[in-house]
């Protein structure tokens, strides 16, 4: 779960691409919007002391912190136009807020839980590299080769509709530039379209994983064969060889 973490980190890259790039945000603009994620971590503190102080499953925290990192994936993929204002990032910030905290207590708890003192500080570093450096830094390259190899491909495909009709040398600067940032979008879109499929896939996982519990204390699969339950027809053997202990046993003693 570290490693999918790191997946949705790593969108910092591309979401840097997209406010400079295409949206021409100066640094210092670009910069303010990690302030917005500010209210998502509080309330993911919040909720996380309320949360372990009354000892809830573990499971359903973790969900919704990856549910609230792929909700951040579908509104930038479907919001994601050349017309997109500053007022559209509160949401998916705070969403990107909320599940990046929520998902640094819960993942970390789950990892080190159980653990003794000398353990757990050994762990400590091997997991900070893990989370911080390896698994955020193969998706940021991966991120900026997907970029690139996807924007090329957009460009290719706009090209397709490009004539001295539509480009005229008077207006040729302009509509290379729109076209270069069309294909910069569609690009990211491809990206976070794939991030949100994988991320629909771990919330899958983290459905079905255990957590530490019994594997099917949730989950009981009963067969049913010729009318009687495998759990019956166990219960009537157990039966039988016991009446055959109590015969044997009250042979000898008649």
């Amino acid at each position: 779960m570290l490693f999918w973490l790191g997946m949705f980190l790593g969108t910092a890259s591309i979401q840097n691409t997209f406010a400079v790039g295409v949206l021409g945000y100066d640094q210092l603009t670009n910069t303010r919007l990690s302030l917005l994620m500010i209210p998502g971590i509080i309330l993911a503190g919040i909720i996380a002391i309320f949360w372990f102080k009354k000892e809830k499953p573990l499971k359903m925290y973790i969900f919704s912190g990856f549910a609230a990192m792929i909700g951040y994936a579908i509104i930038m993929y479907f919001s994601m136009v050349l017309e997109f204002s500053y007022d559209n990032w509160y949401l998916p910030m705070f969403l990107k807020g909320y599940g990046m905290c929520s998902l640094f207590i819960s993942v970390w708890f789950y990892t080190l839980d159980k653990l003794e003192m000398d353990e757990m500080l050994a762990a400590i570093g091997l997991v900070l590299v893990w989370r911080t450096f390896l698994a955020v830094g193969i998706f940021s390259t991966l991120y900026s080769w997907f970029q690139y190899r996807f924007q090329v491909t957009a460009i290719g495909d706009l090209a397709v509709y490009m004539d001295g009709m539509t480009v005229t040398p008077q207006n040729v600067a302009a509509n290379m530039k729109a076209i270069q940032l069309n294909a910069i979008i569609i690009a990211t879109k491809k990206i976070f379209g794939y991030i949100i499929l994988v991320g629909f896939a771990v919330l899958i996982y983290v459905v079905t994983h255990h957590f530490g519990a019994k594997r099917f204390q949730y989950f009981r699969f009963v067969r049913v064969l010729g009318g009687k339950s495998v759990i019956a027809r166990r219960r009537l053997r157990e039966r039988k060889k016991l009446l055959e202990e109590i015969k044997d046993a009250a042979g000898p003693a008649v």
